[in-house]
């Protein structure tokens, strides 16, 4: 007992010392003390001579109160809840709901971290039913909604007649779904501008998955679809008003995906964007994307050639620009880590017309000393050319557009590298390469994202719906769309996503979406594993390769 009146007194003492150094003060902010929701700070006050042993000047509860207003009007969060803390037992009438006011209104401004550390501590005067209101308030606003229903759900049950009951009532019924009164979508695309003939065509696929979906699931939800005009600010202005009419997830953008996923990411709206920059995904757990990309071809690609072909051997043949050293590093990374070897590199001048010279160098006809050493092993891990060299890889890949293609391929036959599997990414399928180098197009294994002549259900049924209503075969961007916006409404509409946390943990992990574009699932971290369609070419046709 004497302990707790001694820690009472000297709780007194420092009050007292503190308001008798700043009473001579005037409160203004100070830039030293520390930010919003930071830890308490030592009060400032001056180092003369004080009144303590004078009963008269015990700091009265408006003092206290006053003082603690300063206090929180600087940031000082902490430490005016402190001062709230000694001034309530002291505190009659209507003194004691002032002080009660005030303490709420400082815990709906402090951060979660501080939060959370008021409620574990054992020495705070605060009412535990303020901080957890306080809690389930700050998490709502951080967007983290299931943690945010499960603490004000909590607050109800212990605190049935608690001063917040009301508003804890009012924000579980903002943050929770109610499929019943329909469920809005939001869809960035990029309907005008630069990026318009994309959009455009993004908007056909969307416009064949609501004709599916909406028969199934009426009016129980809404896709509302904004242009970003192919302009950062607009797409930010946009996204803005995604925010605003409260949908639960979002569909895009496409080439303003990274410029907006901070947004959806702050207020724990999933989005599913539409971009080839895998960098897009790594602003947080709520930003996802589906899409194709180099790195994700160049996977494929080897997994096939090794897994299912049993090439062992590569050689790369890549111009000597950006998209040709990117593809090729990957591809060398690729191939090691699977255990094959790469034995030549080689890069050309996209600029010349004859490539004789690459290809010599890449096919080791160049150098005497391999072609001895492949003789002297059989020519393993080699394929034997028309002219008696032989050639020292069994697959060749050529991260190149049609257009080059053209030129390279007639001379990989004319310099007796023949009998090798090519390969290379979507760019190859182009009606181009097949008119102009088609008969020299032979092995070849190429990547893609969708192919409208497939025999897989998902890509027929798509293909006919979409022909149904506009009369042209689609390609991938439409298939892709279509994709992309099935999947979000499809696990929305799933019975146990009431949230849109989890939405997000309903995308991610185990779902796995069976549409136009393949299998489609999204891993725990978020990374997207596509099932990519292999193309090769017969007859003067692109065909399917299907194991």
């Amino acid at each position: 007992m004497m302990n707790k009146k001694k820690c009472a007194w000297v709780t007194v003492l420092w009050i007292l010392l503190v308001l008798s150094g700043c009473a001579k003060k005037t409160i203004s902010p100070d830039p030293s003390l520390p930010p919003a929701g930071g830890q308490a700070a030592t009060v400032p006050g001056n180092n003369g001579p004080t009144a303590a042993g004078n009963a008269a000047e015990i700091p009265s509860v408006a003092s206290l109160v006053q003082r603690g207003g300063q206090l929180a009007g600087v940031g000082n969060y902490r430490a005016a809840l402190d001062l709230y803390g000694v001034a309530l037992p002291r505190a009659v009438g209507n003194d004691k709901n002032v002080i009660l006011d005030s303490m709420e209104s400082v815990l709906l401004r402090c951060d979660v971290d501080l939060l959370r550390g008021i409620k574990t501590g054992t020495d705070s005067q605060i009412p535990p039913s303020f901080v957890l209101y306080a809690l389930g308030y700050r998490y709502a606003a951080r967007g983290e909604k299931e943690i945010s229903r499960d603490l004000l759900q909590s607050y109800l049950r212990q605190y049935p007649h608690g001063r917040r009951v009301d508003d804890a009532r009012q924000l579980l019924e903002i943050i929770t779904v109610k499929k019943s009164e329909g469920i809005k979508i939001g869809c960035l695309l990029p309907l005008s501008g630069k990026y318009a003939v994309f959009g455009k065509r993004a908007l056909k696929g969307v416009q064949v998955a609501m004709a599916r979906l909406i028969p199934r699931y009426g009016d129980k939800v809404r896709l509302i679809i904004r242009d970003t005009a192919s302009d950062r600010d607009i797409a930010l202005q946009r996204m803005q008003e995604l925010v605003d009419d409260r949908v639960m997830g979002i569909v895009g953008p496409m080439v303003t995906a990274q410029d907006v996923a901070g947004v959806a990411q702050s207020h724990g709206i999933p989005m599913i964007a539409m971009t080839q920059k895998d960098t897009v995904v790594q602003t947080g757990d709520y930003v996802f994307s589906n899409f194709i990309t180099p790195a994700m071809q160049v996977e494929a690609l080897v997994s096939h050639a090794m897994g299912y072909l049993g090439v062992t051997h590569f050689a790369v043949l890549h111009p000597r620009d950006k998209y040709g050293r990117k593809l090729t590093d990957f591809f060398c990374d690729k191939v090691m880590e699977r255990g094959g070897q790469v034995r030549k590199v080689v890069a050309y001048d996209g600029k010349k017309t004859d490539f004789s010279k690459e290809i010599k160098r890449v096919a080791g006809f160049d150098d005497p000393g391999i072609q001895a050493s492949l003789r002297r092993s059989g020519g393993v891990g080699g394929t034997r050319g028309a002219g008696g060299y032989i050639v020292n890889f069994e697959a060749l890949f050529i991260p190149d557009a049609p257009s080059r293609l053209a030129l390279i391929l007639p001379q990989l036959i004319y310099n007796d590298v023949t009998g090798v599997v090519l390969l290379g990414t979507n760019i190859w399928h182009h009606p181009s390469l097949v008119q102009q180098a088609g008969p020299y197009v032979r092995n070849a294994v190429i990547t893609e994202g969708y192919f409208a002549h497939s025999d897989r259900q998902g890509a027929r049924q798509f293909k006919n719906a979409f022909a149904g209503m506009f009369e042209t075969p689609p390609k991938f961007i439409e298939a892709i769309a279509h994709d992309t916006v099935s999947m979000l409404l499809e696990t929305v509409m799933d019975p146990g996503v009431t949230s849109a946390a989890a939405l997000r943990d309903a995308l991610s992990g185990t779902r796995i979406f069976d549409g136009a574009t393949g299998k489609t699932m999204f891993d725990r971290e978020g990374e997207l594993h596509k099932e990519l369609f292999f193309l090769t070419v017969k007859n003067g046709a692109f065909v399917e390769i299907t194991h």
